[in-house]
């Protein structure tokens, strides 16, 4: 989760940088830029999950044989478990984003607007603290997963009897 957090705040320095311009008055600017911060900063941690649990709801629609080796090795109960989770926290910063948006519109002095999307990045840490476990559950399952052995379930025909026999 910490590269998470660093990449999408990178990410969002970066976003309200290209938007810096001098001819818009300094509070309208300020709105502006944490605004595209909050966006940014919801956005990419909502996608990057939104991925992950899309390659999670693949292990729903796997053969039985994988299903129940899944199960033994990993879990399927401690990954369903990861997967509400990671759900639980992508609704949970865009819920986050939506409000301190809302909150941001009716400020008007700019050191308030940066302190709201202060209380913003902390809000979004401590959820993505939350699910640390549940993220490494999901990123070492997916490693476990991929170094099995593809078997093919294939119709396949066995005789049986005494040997050397008719």
């Amino acid at each position: 989760s910490d590269e998470l957090i660093e990449i999408s705040f990178k990410k969002a320095k970066k976003e309200s940088r290209a938007l810096s311009s001098d001819r818009i008055p300094r509070p309208l600017r300020v709105k502006r830029r944490e605004t595209v911060k909050l966006k940014s900063v919801s956005d990419t941690i909502s996608k990057h999950f939104e991925k992950v649990l899309s390659k999670t709801s693949d292990l729903k629609t796997l053969d039985p044989f994988y299903h129940e080796l899944i199960d033994l090795i990993i879990g399927l109960d401690d990954l369903e478990k990861s997967r509400e989770a990671l759900l639980w926290a992508s609704e949970t910063v865009v819920k986050l984003e939506k409000r301190t948006f809302k909150r941001i519109r009716r400020m008007r002095k700019h050191e308030q607007i940066i302190d709201a999307r202060k209380e913003f990045y902390g809000k979004v840490v401590s959820v993505l603290k939350k699910v640390d476990k549940d993220i490494e559950l999901l990123n070492s399952s997916f490693k476990q997963i991929r170094r099995l052995h593809r078997v093919e379930s294939t119709f396949t025909v066995v005789f049986a009897g005494m040997p050397k026999v008719g």
